[in-house]
């Protein structure tokens, strides 16, 4: 059977629509970055809004050893605190949305590795924060501190470690699927999911609120270095989906419009 340029095309597109995250199970990304197209030995550009490099640098660098399993040409951001004192280093996604319209639940997902240039004790701190307001320190919703994990065993320094928080904004209990299993999730509360098992108790919110932004930073007295790839908001509670490089998004959201353009003209023929 012969297909004309225009059902093939309009083929593809669907499987594009089908392809993308989100589409098919309910989900969308609010934020993501994959580094792909961040300058390698700068700060993180768009959509990242700022960063504190006080204490050491957070810069983009190429994966040339492979450390995420992801192949030399992966990026991926590293935090490093190199003097001994009372430091913060900051990567900021602040205020990437208006007060009081983001999603009531979602879910910040990254990668991350300890490496071996971190003391791996109490006093080596890496914290990731949620906003429901501006970007006042003071009026973070809550924060995850590696620390907490670190503490309970959780953690193996150098090894690949993925972090799914799932937040509840809202007043009513929420339930959500993580495989074949159900899970609830109460009322301005989250859930801290590492590698796909639900770890620690719930943390509550501070000042619950619709999500405006989050940062990851260091609080440590030693000298540390923590690599992130993969950092990515969706707006649901999701637990190990994947974030998509963007030049995915670019390529599927143009065979749809292609097919759209070439659908019209046949119909004008």
């Amino acid at each position: 059977m012969n297909m004309t340029p225009c059902k093939t095309v309009s083929f593809l597109a669907l499987g594009a629509i089908l392809f993308l995250p989100g589409m098919a199970s309910g989900q969308s990304l609010v934020f993501w970055d994959t580094f792909a197209n961040q300058t390698l030995g700068e700060t993180p550009g768009a959509p990242w809004t700022g960063t504190v490099q006080s204490a050491g640098p957070v810069v983009v660098e190429a994966d040339a050893t492979n450390r995420f399993g992801q192949g030399v040409d992966n990026r991926y951001l590293r935090f490093t605190v190199e003097e001994v004192g009372s430091t913060t280093v900051q990567a900021r996604a602040w205020n990437i949305l208006p007060a009081g319209t983001g999603p009531g639940v979602f879910t910040l997902s990254y990668q991350f590795i300890e490496t071996e240039n971190s003391p791996f004790n109490n006093n080596s701190r890496f914290v990731a924060r949620i906003y429901s307001s501006d970007d006042s320190p003071g009026t973070h919703m809550a924060q995850l501190d590696l620390r907490t994990l670190r503490q309970g065993g959780l953690l193996t320094q150098n090894a690949v470690h993925r972090i799914d928080w799932v937040v509840n904004t809202t007043g009513d209990s929420i339930s959500y699927m993580v495989g074949s299993e159900e899970n609830t999730l109460a009322g301005t509360s989250s859930q801290v999911w590492l590698d796909g098992n639900a770890v620690i108790d719930p943390i509550s919110l501070n000042v619950p609120g619709a999500f405006t932004g989050f940062d990851l930073r260091t609080f440590t007295n030693n000298d540390t270095e923590v690599l992130v790839n993969e950092a990515g908001v969706f707006d649901s509670a999701v637990v190990g989906a994947a974030i998509p490089e963007p030049s995915a998004y670019a390529l599927f959201g143009g065979l749809a419009v292609l097919a759209a353009a070439l659908g019209l003209r046949r119909r004008r023929a």
